[in-house]
């Protein structure tokens, strides 16, 4: 038996209380740190070698780490093997962003990668263009044509194809596999003056048009069409549906053929295609100034949102437009982003006789729990990045709604320009893009301030709100999961995404989903319960 003195106690009750207040004033300091939402970085890499290096897509892979292609022609540091010219520039980094290995491809003309998806078999399909007819490029139709490449999982080309026309101009800015395990690509095609030559394009409607093909798993063309009107018609991005369709965005100056309505300037163009490509619905959107969409996706109530950026009528100024449309096209809600400086987002100015777009920075975005986030670049000091001369990465957070939740910038002193956004299997997010110079986040820089490397920032999840902590977190079982995964409740929905973001299924106030039909890799498990509150959870199919 302990004997206690009246000091004994004194000093008992003193200890009990002190550490009543630093168990307290730990809770406090943990929900504070829940309450801030803007997520931090992680790591960040600059990669590349003694010039010009370009990142143009991101996707996380299902062992965690991530593919990024873009084009580079420098042949020091981190680039190995260029062909000469810019080369597609492939490179497969771990999860905390190093190098396990990097490929360039191409031939002695100029090879653009835009696109990069992982595939079904573990592998990479690449999609961009070329104007090369050597080393790795077989088959160029003449001039600048589709090019797409096909890689094993270690970066080693499995097969390549070349598609367009022999007279014209043509690049692919987006691929994305299909259900039956082929491509869907979308870009543009430029017929000149004389007309079709020779090639894979059996029609044309004028200037450019968007240029939409069907290969198979091999890469063979399945079908082809052009769509747009006799003015100048790019698509940027191209997602399956859920019907088994296609939805595809870009921009249009064109105010006959396809296009509807009639317009003095660019405008957002979004067209809905059938799984044959057959025209179902067309839309332009835009005003009086300059508007140029580059991103689309399908959401989980059927219809889509747009984003990209619109000019302000009279000047070279920009600001983010996201648009929210219907299953049928029905415009429901459009948020302009008009607080953030000149020349917020993206600059496709195309000068015809020129063979690149003048890009500031593409306005990428996706579906997440509660909302959506979204990349664009910005000129304007938030959080004390921005210098207001340098162009800087920009993410921001919307509701449902497109009302904007949180914003942060990445960057220097120096330009980064931002080309693609994706959310990470641990509700963080990853940016890629371009970057020139050390100062402010930027560090590694290979070359001098004049080129640009590969910028790639990873960011932590957002940190939880106070309901969501203390909300009791849902259990899923087994996981890695076979046939069927279990909750340990009921919802009120489940819906199912794959890596991509892409919606496999929702399922509506179950227990449990069957998942024996789906092929193995990482979804993510999105839960809706009662009083409104989500959680999304990662699976391994087996």
């Amino acid at each position: 038996m302990k004997i206690y003195s009246k000091n004994n106690m004194r000093s008992s009750k003193f200890l009990v209380i002190t550490n009543l207040i630093i168990c307290i004033s730990f809770f406090v300091l943990s929900i504070n740190g829940y309450s801030q939402a803007l997520p931090n970085i992680e790591w960040q890499k600059s990669l590349g070698g003694n010039s010009d290096d370009f990142a143009q897509s991101i996707q996380q892979t299902t062992d965690g780490g991530f593919i990024v292609a873009g084009y580079s022609i420098s042949t020091t540091g981190d680039v190995t093997g260029n062909h000469g010219g810019y080369d597609f520039w492939v490179v497969k980094l771990n999860i905390d962003g190093n190098i396990q290995w990097e490929k360039s491809l191409g031939g002695s003309g100029t090879d653009i990668a835009r696109s990069v998806r992982q595939t079904n078999d573990g592998g990479y399909i690449v999609a961009g263009m070329t104007t090369s007819t050597n080393g790795d490029v077989v088959g160029n139709d003449g001039g600048m044509d589709f090019w797409i490449v096909k890689l094993n999982s270690n970066g080693d080309l499995v097969w390549q194809k070349t598609y367009g026309d022999t007279l014209g101009g043509e690049d692919a800015y987006s691929i994305k596999q299909t259900l039956d395990d082929g491509y869907i690509v979308a870009g543009y095609s430029g017929m000149s003056w004389q007309g079709l030559g020779n090639g894979d394009i059996t029609s044309h409607n004028g200037n450019y048009d968007y240029w939409v093909i069907k290969l198979d798993s091999l890469g063979n063309l399945q079908w082809q069409k052009t769509l747009g009107g006799s003015s100048e018609d790019k698509a940027c991005d191209v997602q399956q549906t859920n019907d088994g369709g296609f939805i595809v965005t870009g921009f249009t100056s064109s105010s006959n053929g396809n296009v509807s309505g009639s317009r003095s300037t660019f405008d957002y163009w979004v067209v809905k295609l059938d799984a044959v490509g057959n025209i179902q619905w067309e839309k332009p959107l835009g005003g009086s100034g300059r508007d140029f969409a580059t991103s689309i996706i399908q959401t989980t109530d059927g219809g889509y949102v747009v984003g990209g950026s619109r000019g302000i009528s009279g000047t070279n100024s920009y600001n983010l437009w996201i648009v929210k449309l219907d299953a049928n096209g029905n415009q429901q809600w459009d948020n302009i982003y008009n607080s953030f400086g000149n020349s917020f987002g993206v600059d496709l100015t195309i000068n015809n006789n020129s063979l690149y777009p003048s890009m500031k920075g593409i306005v990428s975005l996706q579906q997440v729990a509660n909302g959506f986030i979204v990349s664009g670049a910005t000129y304007l000091n938030i959080n004390g990045v921005s210098t207001g001369t340098s162009l800087n990465y920009w993410v921001g957070k919307l509701d449902d709604s497109g009302n904007l939740l949180w914003q942060k910038a990445l960057g220097g002193n120096n330009h980064q320009r931002v080309m693609a956004i994706q959310q990470t299997l641990d509700g963080g997010f990853v940016v890629a893009g371009s970057s020139e110079g050390n100062s402010g986040h930027v560090t590694g820089h290979h070359g001098s301030v004049t080129v640009s490397d590969y910028w790639v920032v990873k960011l932590a999840p957002e940190n939880l709100s106070l309901e969501s902590f203390l909300q009791k977190s849902i259990t899923i079982f087994p996981n890695p999961v076979n046939n069927r995964i279990n909750l340990d409740r009921i919802v009120k929905s489940i819906k199912i995404t794959d890596i991509s973001g892409k919606v496999i299924g929702i399922y509506r106030d179950t227990d449990g989903v069957e998942v024996s039909d789906l092929i193995h890799g990482i979804y993510f498990l999105t839960f809706e319960l009662e009083n409104g509150v989500t959680e999304t959870k990662k699976i391994i199919k087996i």
